[in-house]
């Protein structure tokens, strides 16, 4: 992930002795060479469709560890269960869903540990390995302190972050912009604006074109938003985290 290596590299006292970059035919193979040369004592993957890339080399490479964000089947389930989805893409994705089923049930055992946000997805991983591997590390929260309340006097401003290249987002926001907030809008005036912050969206997508609404496409730093913010919202119809 290259804003996880930027992020790494910018680190002083970073623990990493040595970062690459590797694409996805050479994955394995890359892996493999990297744990022979290190003698790593441990292996930590971030994504599940990385556990699927590396599957043929997992057993091989010592202890395997997961941040696991979620199971691909229950988002696909979300997303299958989007209203108005297209009946071929309804199906496509029916079939994915039983192949992510298939994948979790053979790979997610190989794990030493998994790591998870919420008792929710601990639970959800029941069925698929022993919970004495699954260990819950809550999302970290900003301090309150941080969080100035608004200005009561100042317009009043709705906030959502996230990146428009993932699908429950942009149908969030694109639901929201449609349907949501002209109501809001006819019965609070001015007095009420939109922030949407996200970028990598389709060049289609153009929220800032509706009266009141504002979408910064790049925020180094979300945190002002945050600040003046009187209400965030999570409008999600699909997916999770």
């Amino acid at each position: 992930d290259r804003g996880f290596t930027d992020l790494l590299l910018g680190q002083p006292e970073s623990p990493c002795h040595s970062l690459r970059e590797v694409r996805e035919p050479d994955a394995a193979a890359a892996v493999v060479g990297v744990h022979a040369e290190t003698a790593a004592v441990a292996v930590v993957l971030f994504d599940f469709t990385t556990a699927i890339i590396l599957r043929s080399v997992l057993p091989a490479i010592g202890p395997v560890y997961m941040d696991l964000d979620e199971l691909l089947s229950k988002r696909q389930q979300r997303f299958i269960n989007t209203p108005g989805l297209d009946s071929h893409l309804h199906n496509d994705m029916r079939r994915g869903l039983q192949l992510f089923l298939m994948l979790e049930r053979k790979l997610l055992p190989i794990f030493r540990g998994l790591f998870v946000a919420s008792e929710i997805e601990k639970h959800n991983l029941r069925e698929l390995v022993p919970p004495g591997i699954i260990t819950v590390v809550p999302n970290a929260t900003w301090r309150q302190s941080l969080l100035a309340p608004a200005d009561p006097e100042s317009v009043r401003t709705i906030l959502f972050v996230g990146r428009m290249d993932y699908f429950p987002n942009l149908d969030a926001m694109a639901f929201f912009v449609r349907e949501i907030w002209p109501r809001l809008r006819a019965r609070y005036g001015e007095q009420l604006r939109f922030h949407l912050v996200g970028g990598y969206g389709p060049a289609s997508f153009q929220p800032e074109t509706t009266p009141g609404v504002v979408y910064s496409r790049h925020c180094p730093d979300v945190l002002p938003a945050y600040r003046e913010a009187t209400l965030v919202v999570v409008p999600l119809r699909s997916g999770g985290g």
